[in-house]
């Protein structure tokens, strides 16, 4: 299997000075610069690195869904064999399936895209789409942007029980604020999500 080291790519897209790198159904090593970048993988092995700015990784070229962890840095079919490695990642756009998904502790925007998708986004303030499908949604600390998509079964969770937390809603915004002892979720703010999951069962809005 050859390996193919890509430091620089003369296709460009999204902000100025951004650059796509784009994978094949080979074995590739790609390597960002000093902006955001965006990295596609196509199903081949791949290792991804994505230097400075905040860069993304596309894993719309896959059938199947993926286990994708951003702190360990890693993609895995469901029979758990690795697909992808990476580091410096902070954003996330999933397969058509369904995914199982884990930020880091950086600000992270996770797009769920079809298929019933399981997203918790970490520390840091995040945005999560779940897209279509029955999506179950877990900000994690910090002040997190959660948006289930247009399926009417979707779930965004919290630690904490349901006394821990301030929940109103004006219009098709829904904000939960951490209002419990010591540090906490932080103050989320939802849309397109039917039930939130706290320790002590289930609230529906």
């Amino acid at each position: 299997m050859s390996t193919v080291s890509i430091s620089k790519i003369s296709s460009v897209i999204g902000p100025r000075n951004s650059l796509a790198l784009l994978g094949t159904s080979r074995k590739e090593v790609a390597r960002g610069g000093s902006f955001s970048d965006i990295f596609y993988t196509r199903g081949g092995v791949d290792e991804f690195h994505g230097g400075l700015g905040s860069d993304t990784i596309s894993f719309s070229g896959y059938g199947e869904g993926l286990t994708i962890r951003g702190s360990a840095g890693y993609a895995r079919l469901g029979d758990g064999t690795q697909v992808t490695t990476f580091t410096g990642i902070e954003n996330i756009f999933a397969t058509s399936d369904d995914d199982d998904i884990t930020g880091n502790s950086g600000p992270n925007t996770i797009l769920g895209r079809a298929g019933s998708d399981t997203i918790n986004g970490g520390s840091g303030d995040d945005i999560i789409q779940g897209g279509l499908g029955r999506d179950l949604l877990t900000g994690g600390r910090g002040n997190d942007t959660i948006d289930g998509g247009t399926d009417p079964n979707d779930y965004a969770f919290f630690s904490g029980n349901q006394s821990d937390f301030n929940i109103t809603t004006v219009g098709d915004v829904t904000t939960v604020e951490w209002i419990g002892a010591g540090s906490g979720d932080g103050t989320d703010t939802l849309t397109n999500i039917e039930f939130l999951g706290f320790d002590d069962g289930f609230y529906y809005l």
